[in-house]
């Protein structure tokens, strides 16, 4: 080892020396020789690359860096906010009334597409389910977890989102300039498919207002559907709160899932409002289900034993919490798991169908026809009636 690298200084800054005194009490309850070891590593890799990188390195993006892998390593759902960003995100967590009109997912290598609403401006775009977003703003989407993603594409009406776009089709990539505007589609669509079933896709749950659905079901009930396939693929918009609202037209008042603490304990979240359907309900989900729609998912298999078809949803099955630091920067952090009211959790896994429906890539990005709707509308279609037998 040469001179240089022996002689390697020891101070790590402040922000370090807080790692290092967060491990010190770690120590008493953890084992201390583990966390130790740890930072001992930790403490070892920082002082290599600051003496002996190509380039000077800034000790703040050095430890910001670390911070980002620690946090990001946990799950997609959690992450390290600067001072900045986490100031803006305490003031206005959804990002502003305007968005790109793209709904994302984070996957191995960042924000993913599952939906595009039509006639937004990704949608003229040419933007479809599958393509990726290699960069927001200039920010690569590996490094960022799911809420600033989704924050990423919001902000006031006009303003521009710039996004680094690779169509994995075509294996091209595209720079894009795309003007966040105000959703004006529906929330969600209602018809009466193959005779005498009620077909409902929720486009947008966050949106979906509970009169508006509660209309549209009577509709459907009136032009004399039996049964009722609830679409809910490509749809990880909404919240716990869009769900409860949204289960309450289908399931009698009481818990639609439980919060559940690191601890153990766990808080109802109910619906107190009456059911407005009671017929059989199956519901169609894939890797796009996320959030708001998995527990609607699980509240309708557990409370009123609805049929899952299709694919494993996305697994966002816990909740996020803000938490400041001294330094003025904060994390999200999944705090809390989502349990489903027959006590199932479904976070990172997400929820499995009772009947497995696959589908291509190119279903899902709407370039063929949706073939996987076809087959549960098949599966739902009741069994013909056996001929009479013939007289001797």
């Amino acid at each position: 080892m040469s001179q240089r690298l022996r002689g390697l200084p020891v101070l790590l800054g402040s922000a370090l020396l807080g790692l290092v005194f967060f491990g010190f009490v770690l120590g008493a309850t953890v084992g201390k020789e583990s966390i130790y070891k740890y930072l001992n590593v930790f403490a070892e890799v920082y002082t290599l690359v600051r003496g002996n990188y190509v380039d000077p390195v800034d000790e703040n993006s050095l430890l910001d860096g670390a911070y980002h892998g620690m946090v990001g390593g946990l799950d997609p759902f959690s992450g390290f906010l600067g001072k900045d960003e986490f100031q803006a995100m305490q003031k206005d967590p959804i990002g502003g009334p305007a968005d790109t009109g793209v709904e994302v997912l984070k996957g191995p290598g960042g924000a993913v597409v599952v939906a595009v609403r039509a006639g937004s401006e990704a949608d003229k775009a040419g933007l479809k389910t599958g393509d990726q977003i290699w960069a927001m703003d200039g920010t690569p989407s590996r490094q960022l977890c799911l809420a600033q993603m989704r924050r990423a594409q919001r902000g006031t009406e006009g303003s521009v989102a710039r996004l680094l776009i690779y169509h994995p089709r075509s294996q091209k990539r595209e720079e894009l300039k795309l003007h966040r505007t105000v959703a004006a589609s529906p929330a969600f669509e209602s018809r009466v498919v193959e005779g005498k079933i009620a077909y409902l896709k929720i486009l947008d749950l966050a949106r979906s207002d509970r009169d508006s659905l509660k209309s549209a079901l009577a509709s459907l009930k009136q032009k004399g559907a039996t049964r009722l396939l609830l679409d809910i693929r490509n749809c990880p918009s909404g919240g716990v709160d869009d769900a409860v609202r949204v289960a309450g037209l289908f399931v009698p008042p009481g818990a639609v899932t439980f919060v559940q603490e690191r601890g153990g304990a766990r808080v109802a979240k109910a619906s107190t409002t009456q059911a407005v359907w009671s017929l059989p309900i199956s519901v169609l989900e894939n890797a796009g289900s996320a959030g708001g729609t998995e527990v609607l998912s699980s509240a309708l298999r557990a409370r009123v034993k609805a049929q899952l078809l299709g694919e494993t949803t996305y697994g966002l099955g816990s909740t996020q919490d803000l938490v400041p630091l001294p330094s003025g920067d904060g994390l999200v952090l999944s705090a809390a798991k989502l349990v489903s009211p027959d006590g199932q959790s479904w976070n990172k896994s997400g929820l499995k169908p009772d009947k497995e429906i696959a589908s291509t890539a190119e279903e899902r990005a709407g370039t063929e026809p949706d073939l996987q709707l076809q087959k549960a509308l098949d599966m739902l279609k009741p069994a013909p009636a056996a001929a009479a037998p013939k007289a001797a």
